[in-house]
């Protein structure tokens, strides 16, 4: 008797309190860097971003740089920063990847694996997502993709990387290991 008393008034609060313990609360925005304006990183439209834990900066892959060579002249389309937004410590011109330079190359999205330790990027005009090393002078190796590759995503608990693309009529995931 006293057991299901217990389990009915104590288990609710229990699932209450476990749910505040796994951070399941409120978000709530700590700060706002700008890619523009008086920014340190002159990136329009900043498409992917992700974090690489062995230096603990930002990267983040800009689409349409290519698009605006006045405000950018040299074009560079990823950019290596802080978590705070204040110091740039790398930019990369990921145009001639694969040996061809093309000034569509629109790097949208970015991702990096911890399990191997190279960035994947997804790139719209060329169709393709590929892998790249920390200087992103080179593709490692072109994975094409059917329409679109708009963003990607790493799952260091399978390997898997999840790839967004458009494919004309809507968005697909596709899933590669």
């Amino acid at each position: 008797m006293h057991s299901h008393r217990f389990t009915r008034i104590l288990l609710p609060l229990l699932f209450t309190l476990n749910a505040s313990w796994l951070g399941a609360g409120d978000i709530t925005q700590v700060r706002v860097f700008n890619t523009w304006a008086d920014s340190i990183i002159k990136s329009t439209d900043p498409a992917g971003i992700t974090y690489h834990a062995p230096s603990g900066h930002l990267f983040i892959t800009d689409s349409e740089i290519n698009e605006i060579a006045e405000y950018a002249p040299d074009s560079v389309n990823v950019f290596e920063v802080s978590l705070l937004g204040d110091t740039v410590f790398a930019t990369y011109d990921t145009r001639s990847i694969s040996g061809s330079y093309r000034p569509s190359h629109e790097p949208t999205g970015i991702t990096y694996n911890s399990l191997d330790g190279y960035f994947y990027i997804t790139n719209d005009n060329r169709k393709v997502f590929y892998r790249s090393d920390t200087t992103f002078g080179t593709s490692i190796l072109d994975v094409p993709t059917v329409q679109d590759a708009e963003g990607i995503a790493f799952d260091p608990n399978t390997g898997n990387l999840y790839v967004a693309d458009g494919n004309g009529g809507g968005m697909k995931i596709v899933v590669y290991n």
